[in-house]
């Protein structure tokens, strides 16, 4: 199985992520860093 992970953001960029998300900007998974 290969998942397509198209963007990655910071847990301090969550709002743009939720925001990109939101828009349909992103295809695919957006990954959130918590460490």
């Amino acid at each position: 199985m290969r998942i397509d992970i198209t963007a990655e953001y910071d847990l301090a960029d969550l709002a743009t992520a939720v925001q990109r998300l939101a828009e349909g900007a992103t295809h695919g998974k957006s990954v959130i860093r918590v460490a």
